[in-house]
Formats: structure tokens, sequence, C-alpha cells
């Protein structure tokens, strides 16, 4: 029988990941770690920040952290195959930066293997963010984008273009501001900028989730036009409103006049008809 000895693998060896692993806010995450030619599996175990959120043993009962209860998935049907991932699930923020390292004792062949980093991943966890919403206030000419729901910041930049020169300009925003969600830890941003004397004004939004950039564009001379329609209408039609309104109170107020001076009964409609019916002096002979 051939003579077993022990082997301490580099590290270079090992499934040492530089890139991080992206994993998304609310879903699942592999953590893949695969042990070649394996012929019998002692133990491994999974550690985070120096807290083991796994460990196997042969010839022990498989125990989980506390903090990792129900948030992680192991493959035991696949153990002997050399399957040791891990399956995060329900990524949060608070994952995010993490490194899980697979510390694995096992044998390839007749050589007993052993490694206190086999399999290093590293976390970066983000989520998308809505697409930005792009309003107008045009009392103070101030134009707000507002992204909801990302994780990690982004980058929030502005583009107008001149409404005399037609020519495109960046813009440095007025006001910024960011709130963080106290449960699920993500942000809404807001960015606003002054948009007098501009034809348009387009948003940017970098966003980390996808690594693309996103953009939403307002017409200003479009809403100024649709205000300016909009007073040719209300106008007109306000002035015939009061036009009608002094002639009505002005003919219930003659009527009023002409029935308290009137000596007979029958109002002033009577009292013109009366009239209407005398013939005007010095016409008759």
């Amino acid at each position: 029988m051939a003579k077993k000895f022990l082997a301490f693998i580099p590290m270079l060896l090992g499934q040492i990941y530089t890139e991080p692993l992206e994993a998304t806010v609310g879903a699942p995450v592999m953590i893949s770690c695969l042990l070649p030619n394996l012929t019998n599996l002692n133990w491994f175990y999974w550690e985070e920040s120096n807290i083991t959120v796994y460990h196997y043993d042969v010839n022990q009962k498989e125990t989980t952290h506390s903090s990792y209860e129900r948030r992680i998935e192991v493959f035991k049907n696949e153990f002997s195959f050399g399957n040791i991932s891990l399956r995060l699930l329900n990524v949060g923020v608070g994952d995010d930066q993490k490194n899980f390292t697979a510390a694995v004792k096992f044998y390839q062949h007749e050589r007993l293997l052993l490694s206190n980093e086999w399999c290093k991943r590293r976390l970066q966890v983000s989520a998308p963010y809505s697409d930005p919403e792009l309003t107008l206030n045009k009392t103070q000419m101030l134009a707000t984008c507002t992204i909801r729901g990302g994780y990690p910041q982004s980058r929030m930049s502005w583009k107008g273009v001149n409404k005399s020169s037609a020519a495109e300009q960046d813009l440095n925003a007025d006001d910024m501001s960011q709130k963080q969600d106290p449960t699920t830890k993500t942000y809404t941003m807001s960015s606003s900028v002054t948009v007098g004397g501009l034809q348009s004004v387009t948003c940017f939004v970098y966003d980390p989730h996808s690594k693309k950039e996103k953009n939403t564009t307002l017409d200003i001379t479009e809403e100024n036009h649709d205000l300016t329609a909009l007073w040719r209408i209300l106008v007109p039609v306000a002035v015939v409103a009061i036009v009608v309104a002094v002639v009505t109170v002005l003919a219930i107020f003659c009527c009023r006049q002409r029935i308290a001076q009137s000596r007979g009964s029958g109002g002033c409609y009577m009292e013109m008809e009366l009239r209407a019916r005398t013939p005007l002096k010095g016409k008759s002979k």
C-alpha cells in the first residue's frame, strides 16, 4: 500500500478569486467550491469574519452558525463528488464585501490534502435603482430627478440645451439628497437643477447594479407652450363669464329700482310696456 503523506496546498492552487462575486439584494447567490479528483472527504467548513458559517465532519454532526440559520444551503448528496458549494439566501446590503472562505481536508486518491483557504470569494452586493423620474417646478423653474430602491449610492449628473443657442451644456446640481431605508438599507436619491433659459434638460444616472447609465429628458419649451395654451383658453372664458355676470347684476339692480319707483302694480315690465305704447309729445298732430 502506498504511503500517505500530508500536503499543505498553497493558496494559488486553491480556488481563490480576486474579482468579487456579484450578488443582488433579495436574491440568492451561489458560492461555488469544488474539490478535484476527490476520493474521500474528511471535513470542511465555511468561514466568514472568524465566524464558522457551516461545518461538516464525516465523524460528527454538521453545524450551522445561528446568524446563518435558514440563510444557507449545502448539497450533501454532492459532497462525495467534491461539490462543497454554499448557497447564501436572501442577500442583503449587510452582506456586501463579506469574504467567505472554505477550509478542507480530503483525500485525492492516496494523497491527503489540507488547506485553510481552498475556496475564497468576496461578495459585492448591489440593488437596481428604479428608472429616473424627472419633474419640473414651474414656479421656481427647478427640475428634480429621483431614483429609488438601489444600492450602493449612485452618481447623478445633468446636461441642458440652451434655449437661445441650442448648445448642450453641463449643469451643476443646486441640491442633492439621499435617504437610506432603515429596513432594506437601500437608497432613495434626488438631485435638482435650475432650468431657466433652457429648452430641455436631461438627468443621467449611473446604475452600479447593471453598470450602465440611465437617463431621462424633460422638454422645458413644451411645458411652457402647454401652459401658454392653457392661459389662452382660460382668459377669454373668464372675460366672457365676468361680462355676463356684470350684465346680469346690473339688470337685476335696474329692475328692482324701477319696481321701487313704480306707483302702480305690475313692476318694471308693465311700466316699460306702458311707455312703449304712449306716443311721444310733439310728434302727433
